[in-house]
């Protein structure tokens, strides 16, 4: 972010120079023709427009030099040799386009300009013509990186709700399919009752495919479907609390958040009556809090491991520039999700 402002200031100290010296030059230059040569800056400009073929080559010249300018050398990573590299280029070009005009050409009603009058007319315009085609060029340029940036972080974004979906996707619908399985024989009603949580579940992830936020509200009701399914599989083994007022359900979270924090608690946890696992849900400082007991596992697949939080840090990261919270102790695992909105 400090990086980002003194890039920012650079550019507007370049061009706030750029725009102080033509100001100086045109002040001075008009002046010195006026009071030297008792010529008009009218006379000058007309010598130079009145040359079409020279006048056409002139401005066709500026604005290459922009353009391949800003291919080359851009603005936010080293102003200050851009800038020079302009100057120096301009001279140049001013001379050449002088030395143009003084050549013997079609006779025009102009008056026969001496050298360095012409020089400074032809500066003045040059300066003015780059100044003008460097501006426009470099905020369209900061326009479009801007807008670029934003589509990138979208489908950076997009691409950490994906992996969020896919990740709940085999491991859960693997472990239901196996409880349904076992309620179908033993428990034909409440098998179907799971149907119906289930396809709840799957609901509410197609819903939400193109949001990159959800309520609160929302996306705790989400979580305890979740765990209605995952108690049926655990039993007594698995106790979910969720202690959230009402006040806070307009805040917004990522979507399937509370769900992955929930799913890694009891995929790398011991969980059994005899040693139950606890998820601790609340609201403290603008953050939702998902806290459990810590009973690891002894051994677990080393593949898995980070995978759903870094997938939920990057989301918060890449979309909206915060950051999550982990904190472990040898007794506790607690994550903290910013509240946005």
């Amino acid at each position: 972010m400090k990086r980002k402002t003194v890039k920012t200031l650079n550019e507007i100290l370049i061009l706030a120079l750029a725009v102080l010296l033509i100001r100086v030059l045109y002040i001075e230059g008009v002046l010195h023709i006026q009071s030297e040569y008792d010529y008009s800056f009218g006379d000058v400009v007309s010598v130079i427009f009145t040359n079409y073929p020279v006048a056409f080559l002139m401005l066709a010249a500026d604005i290459f030099l922009i353009r391949i300018l800003n291919k080359k050398i851009d603005y936010g990573k080293r102003p200050v040799r851009r800038f020079s590299l302009e100057l120096l280029l301009l001279g140049v070009l001013t001379v050449l386009i002088t030395f143009l005009l003084r050549f013997p050409s079609t006779p025009v009603d102009v008056p026969d300009l001496s050298f360095f009058p012409t020089f400074l007319g032809v500066l003045l315009i040059n300066a003015f013509i780059v100044a003008v085609t460097d501006i426009v060029l470099y905020y369209h340029q900061s326009h479009k990186k801007a807008l670029n940036i934003e589509i990138i972080k979208k489908n950076k974004a997009r691409f950490q709700y994906d992996q969020l979906k896919q990740q709940l996707n085999p491991h859960f619908l693997f472990n239901s399919l196996n409880v349904l399985d076992y309620l179908i024989h033993t428990n034909p009603d409440r098998a179907s009752d799971f149907v119906g949580k289930l396809a709840g579940i799957y609901r509410y992830l197609l819903n939400k495919e193109n949001e990159a936020l959800v309520s609160l509200k929302e996306e705790l009701d989400f979580a305890l479907s979740y765990v209605d399914l995952l108690k049926e599989r655990f039993d007594k083994g698995l106790a979910v609390t969720i202690e959230v007022s009402d006040t806070h359900h307009s805040k917004q979270i990522i979507p399937c958040g509370l769900q992955l924090l929930i799913e890694n608690a009891t995929k790398h946890n011991v969980i059994s009556p005899e040693t139950p696992l606890s998820i601790h849900i609340f609201v403290e400082n603008n953050f939702i809090v998902v806290q459990n007991n810590l009973q690891p596992r002894m051994h677990r697949r080393p593949e898995s491991a980070g995978v759903g939080l870094k997938n939920i840090e990057g989301q918060y990261g890449t979309a909206f520039n915060k950051t999550i919270e982990v904190h472990k102790t040898k007794s506790a695992f607690t994550v903290r999700l910013p509240l946005l909105g």
